[in-house]
């Protein structure tokens, strides 16, 4: 690649377009030479003369390239430019055409879409949209898209979109937002009552794509915003079944916390069942009586106790806090074939005296259970995740039932 904007040939390559369009011919001649496919990129294009550009890529082909690559390097274009670039530059070359988008101004996947639109044939895009500054069109976005809002399918398997994603979060460290499009943690979250009973009625209303699709699972979230449908649907993912007068007493306990400031967590939700509507209704199955962490130079070592079987203690030891307390978690599952932690996810509070949230998904004989935990100390709500998912495995029959 080399730029061609003259931004770029001022201020940083210091050359004339003369020497630039000498360039591209001998560095694509020289590979060509020695059997090296050729996707050749003109840096800053969206910036560059539009007349200039076309020359650039003509240069490029005649001199062998496979492919010329349209590159947004500073997020600077809007959809109709992009597609006026890149129809431009179909009519003159007539080997493929890509467009390389990045995100500063939050148009990436916009017009990289409005590339395809106007006859791109390839799309660099990035899983989780990971990139420089602000990152560049994400993977997900862009596969999805093509597929729901065009009707083009690619070789890209969606319902492994999820997976890929949490796995590059957790190489790279770099946290998906929870509110990101198609793979944030809130993609396919629901508390408004409104919503909720329309998701239940027919998901369609409120939700794009089956989360299945691309591999996710829909949530519905408590909150003050939560109306009598997201009461009894949480209730029922742990195999409870309420009247409707116990609903009503729920809900507005519910409200009643909240309006405390009172963190609406699955954990307070089920103590809440179990006040309101009587042991005789639900008597949580499995609960933690306390945890305990020890850390050393060069390893963590974490104490579980509960309060069935008999207030058993379990004990993990790992590298850190999260190994040992994965270690536990194993050994509980032990008993139950199939059983695994399939994933999980911790968000670290923000701030001094804020709340850390953890979900943690098991798969229990081919079922899958996801629950949740709010707490200050990470690695507590972490196993409260654990837990609330275990309960519902034990309450719908997956693990010990």
């Amino acid at each position: 690649f080399i730029a061609t904007s003259n931004i770029h040939l001022t201020h940083k390559l210091k050359m004339t377009r003369e020497e630039v369009l000498k360039k591209i011919e001998e560095a694509i001649t020289y590979a060509k030479d020695h059997g090296v496919v050729v996707h050749f990129s003109a840096e800053d294009a969206t910036r560059t003369d539009l007349e200039f550009l076309v020359k650039v890529f003509k240069v490029a082909e005649e001199s062998g390239a496979d492919s010329v690559d349209i590159p947004d390097t500073v997020g600077f274009a809007i959809p109709i430019v992009m597609k006026k670039i890149v129809s431009k530059v179909r009519e003159n070359v007539k080997i493929p055409v890509a467009v390389h988008c990045h995100d500063d101004m939050g148009l990436a996947v916009a017009n990289s879409l409005a590339g395809v639109e106007a006859g791109a044939e390839i799309v660099h895009v990035t899983i989780n949209g990971i990139g420089e500054r602000a990152g560049n069109a994400s993977l997900e976005e862009v596969v999805v898209s093509l597929h729901t809002l065009y009707g083009v399918k690619t070789n890209v398997k969606l319902e492994k979109i999820y997976e890929l994603s949490r796995l590059v979060e957790k190489l790279t460290e770099i946290i998906v937002p929870k509110n990101k499009a198609i793979v944030g943690e809130n993609a396919f979250s629901h508390e408004s009552g409104i919503h909720v009973h329309g998701v239940i009625s027919s998901p369609e209303t409120y939700e794009p794509i089956d989360p299945s699709i691309v591999g996710r699972n829909r949530k519905i979230i408590i909150g003050k915003h939560s109306g009598r449908h997201s009461i009894e649907e949480l209730s029922k993912q742990f195999g409870i079944r309420l009247t409707s007068e116990q609903t009503l007493k729920v809900l507005m306990e519910v409200k009643k916390k909240c309006d405390q400031g009172i963190k609406m967590t699955e954990t307070e939700f089920l103590k809440i069942i179990e006040e309101v509507c009587g042991k005789e209704v639900f008597k949580k199955p499995v609960d933690i009586r306390g945890i305990l962490v020890e850390n050393t130079l060069d390893k963590s070592i974490a104490i579980l106790s509960l309060n069935e079987p008999n207030n058993k203690l379990y004990f993990g030891v790992g590298r850190n806090q999260l190994e040992a307390f994965l270690e536990i978690f194993k050994q509980i599952l032990m008993e139950e074939k199939g059983a695994e932690v399939k994933d999980y996810k911790i968000w670290f509070a923000q701030k001094p005296k804020g709340y850390s949230e953890s979900e943690v998904i098991l798969s229990v004989n081919g079922l899958e259970f996801i629950g949740r935990g709010v707490h200050p100390d990470p690695y507590i709500a972490f196993a409260q995740a654990f837990i609330n998912a275990f309960i519902q495995s034990m309450q719908r029959g997956g693990a010990n039932g």
